[in-house]
C-alpha cells in the first residue's frame, strides 16, 4: 500500500526534516539521504507542484518496492496484520494474506440479556460471599465484548484517512458479510448510517460504530434515560429535494454510565445495536440513528476537547 509522508529523517542533518522545508531551493541538496522516520528505509521527496489546475502539496515517498517494515506506522497494512496476528480469540484473522476478517458475532450477544445475567451473577456472588467468604468471577461474556470494542478501535486507528484500506477489512457475522464501510460510520456518514440501519431486516439486525463529536447530554423525564446528542452530520439533500440532517444520539440509564462522564466537546465512538428515527416535513428533514448502551465499554472516549 502506497502512504505518503509529511515527515522525513535526513541523514545529513541527523534529525527530522518536512516536505515543505525541503522545498525551499535553500535545502535542494537536503533531497539526498532521506529515510522513513519510524524503520529507516529510503524514501524520496516529491516537490510541491500544479497537476490539472490542482496544486499537489510537497510530501515523502518509499523508493520503488522497498516495503516499510511491519512494524512502521506508515506500514497499514502490515499493522492490520500486527493487530490479526494478536488477536488470540481470533476476532480478526487474516484471509490468504490479502483480505481479513473481522468476527462480529461476538458483540451480536443482546447487551441487555448479557447485562441482565452480570448483575443477577453479581447479586448471587454478594449472598455467597456473605456465607462462605469466596471469591467469584464472571462468565467472560461481556469480556469478549469488550476485547472486540478494543479490536475496532485498533482498527479504527489504521484506517483513519486511509480509504483505500477499507476494501481489505470485511465484517463477519453469521456465515454473512459486509463491508468495513457498512459498519464504521462518521460524521461525514451520518446519512447512510441511517438509511443502512432502515433498510436491514429486524433478523438480520446487527451492531454498528458511529462516531463523532458530543453536542450536548439530556435528561428524558418520560423514559428516565439520558441522551447524548452528538453534533449534526454532513447534510445531505434528499432525492425530492428536502434537506437532510442526520443527527445521531445515544440512549442510556444511570446504571450502565454516568451522565456526568459525558461531557460536550468529547470525541466518542459508540458499537451498538440501532434504530432510527425519520422526522421533518416537506422542506427539511431530520435523520436520528438512535443508539442503545447496555455496558458502559460499549462507549470509548477518543479525546477531550
Amino acid at each position: 500500500m502506497a502512504v505518503t509522508m509529511k515527515e522525513a529523517y535526513s541523514t545529513i542533518l541527523n534529525e527530522k526534516i518536512s516536505a515543505q522545508e525541503i522545498d525551499k531551493p535553500v535545502n535542494k541538496h537536503l533531497k539526498q539521504g532521506l529515510e522513513c522516520v519510524d524503520c529507516r528505509i529510503p524514501i524520496a521527496h516529491r516537490t510541491r507542484h500544479m497537476r490539472n489546475e490542482t496544486e499537489i502539496p510537497s510530501l515523502f515517498y518509499r523508493k520503488g518496492s522497498i516495503n516499510h517494515e511491519e512494524f512502521c506506522s506508515y506500514n497499514t497494512l502490515g499493522q492490520i496484520k500486527v493487530i490479526a496476528r494478536d488477536s488470540d480469540d481470533d476476532i480478526l484473522k487474516s484471509v490468504e494474506g490479502k483480505t481479513f476478517s473481522f468476527r462480529l458475532t461476538m458483540i451480536h450477544e443482546p447487551l441487555e440479556t448479557l447485562k441482565n445475567q452480570e448483575r443477577k451473577q453479581e447479586n448471587n456472588q454478594k449472598k455467597e460471599l456473605n456465607k462462605k467468604n469466596r471469591t467469584y468471577h464472571s462468565n467472560g461474556n461481556l469480556n469478549s465484548y469488550l476485547s472486540t470494542m478494543k479490536k475496532v478501535i485498533e482498527l479504527r486507528n489504521v484506517l483513519e484517512n486511509r480509504n483505500e484500506l477499507h476494501s481489505i477489512i470485511e465484517i463477519e457475522m453469521h456465515g454473512k458479510k459486509m463491508n468495513w464501510s457498512d459498519f464504521y460510520y462518521e460524521p461525514d456518514r451520518y446519512i447512510q448510517s441511517c438509511n443502512y440501519v432502515k433498510q436491514l431486516k429486524w433478523e438480520n439486525r446487527h451492531p454498528i460504530c458511529i462516531e463523532g463529536i458530543v453536542d450536548s447530554v439530556r435528561y428524558i423525564e418520560m423514559s428516565g434515560k439520558y441522551a447524548i446528542n452528538l453534533r449534526w452530520g454532513k447534510k445531505g439533500i434528499s432525492s425530492n429535494g428536502i434537506e437532510q440532517i442526520p443527527s445521531p444520539s445515544i440512549y442510556f440509564d444511570s446504571e450502565t454510565l454516568s451522565p456526568e462522564d459525558i461531557k460536550p466537546g468529547q470525541h466518542i465512538a459508540v458499537c451498538a445495536v440501532c434504530t432510527y428515527r425519520i422526522s421533518g416535513g416537506k422542506i427539511r428533514q431530520f435523520m436520528n440513528t438512535i443508539a442503545h448502551l447496555y455496558h458502559k465499554n460499549q462507549l470509548v472516549i477518543l479525546s477531550d476537547q
